[in-house]
C-alpha cells in the first residue's frame, strides 16, 4: 500500500496544476478560414444547432460555437472540410445521444480541424468517429481520409472509443483531456499520424481497453490467406511513422498497444498504474521507445512476436519505476510455428517461446513532463 501511494505521488509531483497546461495544443490546425459562420450567441443570424450551421458551410469555412447556448444536444456529420471551433472546451458542450448514431461526432471529409469542446454522450457509443467510408469488416479498399486535426478537446464518460479512426493518416491528435472513456484514441489502418500531449485517464474497457491503441488490422486481414500468419506478414501493409509523445497516461486497463507497426516513435510518455500492461508490442518491428516514464503498472513493457525481425525494436533511456545500474529486461513470447506432422493434425501449432529485449542504458529519475 505504501508503494502504491509513492507511485501516486511521483505522478501527482509531476502533474501538479500542469495538467490543463500538458493538454494543449498549439500547432497548426488548419488552413487559413474564409468565411465564419456563428451557433449561439445573440448575434443576429446566427444559428441555433451545430449541424445547421455545418450544412450551410463551405469547405474552407469555420464554425465557431458559443458556450452560451450549450449543452448542444446534437449527434454531428462532418462531411467537408472545415473548421469547428468551441469558445472554451470546458463550457462548449456537446451531448450526444445512441437514438442519433453511434458516435457523438462523424467525420468523413479530409482537412476537418474541431477544437474546443467537451463531447459526452447518453447510451453505448463514441465521442469521435473518422473514416471516408466504412466498410468494417470488409477493410480492402477503404479510401483514406488525411489532415483531421482533433485537438484540445475534453471527452469523457463514452461507453466505446472517445476517438476511434480507420484508415486515416496524416492527421493530428493533440492536447485532448479523455477520462473514463472504454479506450482513448485508437487508430486502426493508419499511417503518419501524430498523437502528442493527450492527458487519458482510467480507459478500463472490456473490448478496446488501450488508452492509446494502434492496429494495422492483421487478424482481419490474414483471415483471407491460406498462409500461417508469419508468412501472410509480408502481404500485408504496416501501420508506419506514426509518432506517440508526450502523453500523460494514468490508471488505465493498457497505456499502450502497437499491433503490426512500422517506425513508431513513442518517446516521452508518462504511462502509470495501468492495470494489466503499460506497454503492449504485438507483430511490431522498428519502434523507438526512448525517454518514457514507467511507474506503478502491473506490468510495464510486453511484446510478442512471430518472426525474428519483430524482436529488433530499439528499448533505450526509459525510467522503469526505480533506479537500475543494469540493463533492464522487457519481457516477450516468441510465437514458434510448428508445423503439420503425423502427431500433429493441424496445418500448424504455436509452441510459446520466452525471449528478452533490454533497455540498455535506463533512466536514472523519472523524466518531467
Amino acid at each position: 500500500m505504501f508503494a502504491k501511494w509513492v507511485t501516486i505521488g511521483i505522478v501527482l509531483l509531476f502533474v501538479g496544476a500542469g495538467v490543463p497546461a500538458l493538454a494543449t495544443f498549439n500547432g497548426k490546425l488548419s488552413a487559413p478560414v474564409s468565411n465564419i459562420l456563428y451557433v449561439g450567441g445573440s448575434g443576429p443570424g446566427n444559428y441555433t444547432t451545430i449541424q445547421a450551421a455545418i450544412d450551410s458551410a463551405a469547405p474552407g469555412d469555420m464554425v465557431f460555437v458559443y458556450d452560451d447556448s450549450s449543452p448542444y444536444h446534437e449527434n454531428l456529420e462532418i462531411a467537408k472540410s472545415i473548421t469547428l471551433q468551441g469558445e472554451s472546451r470546458q463550457t462548449t458542450v456537446i451531448n450526444g445521444s445512441i437514438l442519433d448514431g453511434w458516435y457523438v461526432i462523424n467525420i468523413t471529409a479530409d482537412d476537418v480541424s474541431i477544437r474546443g469542446f467537451t463531447i459526452q454522450c447518453y447510451g453505448h457509443m463514441g465521442g469521435f468517429h473518422l473514416c471516408k467510408l466504412d466498410t468494417f469488416p470488409n477493410i480492402n479498399g477503404i479510401p483514406v481520409l488525411r489532415g483531421a486535426a482533433i485537438c484540445d478537446n475534453i471527452i469523457q464518460s463514452t461507453p466505446a472509443e472517445a476517438v476511434f479512426a480507420l484508415c486515416v493518416n496524416d492527421s493530428n491528435f493533440s492536447g485532448n483531456i479523455i477520462d473514463q472513456c472504454e479506450a482513448g484514441i485508437v487508430l486502426w489502418r493508419a499511417s503518419g499520424n501524430i498523437v502528442d500531449q493527450n492527458v487519458i485517464r482510467d480507459c478500463a474497457g472490456n473490448c478496446s481497453e488501450w488508452a492509446i491503441g494502434l492496429d494495422s488490422l492483421y487478424e482481419s486481414r490474414t483471415n483471407h490467406f491460406t498462409l500461417p500468419p508469419r508468412f501472410a506478414m509480408f502481404f500485408r501493409p504496416f501501420e508506419s511513422k506514426n509518432s506517440i509523445t508526450g502523453n500523460l497516461l494514468i490508471g488505465n486497463r493498457v497505456g499502450i498497444s502497437l499491433n503490426g507497426c512500422l517506425d513508431t516513435v513513442v518517446s516521452d510518455n508518462t504511462i502509470s498504474n495501468s492495470t494489466d500492461i503499460g506497454f503492449m508490442v504485438t507483430r511490431t518491428t522498428r519502434t523507438m521507445t526512448t525517454r518514457n516514464n514507467f511507474i506503478g503498472n502491473r506490468v510495464n513493457a510486453q511484446f510478442v512476436a512471430d518472426y525474428i525481425y519483430q524482436v529488433q525494436n530499439n528499448w533505450t533511456g526509459n525510467y522503469w519505476g526505480k533506479t537500475s545500474p543494469r540493463p533492464v529486461p522487457v519481457r516477450g513470447t516468441f510465437l514458434l510455428e510448428v508445423f503439420k506432422t503425423k502427431l500433429i493434425p493441424v496445418d500448424f501449432i504455436y509452441r510459446l517461446v520466452p525471449v528478452f529485449a533490454f533497455d540498455k542504458q535506463p533512466a536514472q529519475g523519472p523524466f518531467p513532463i
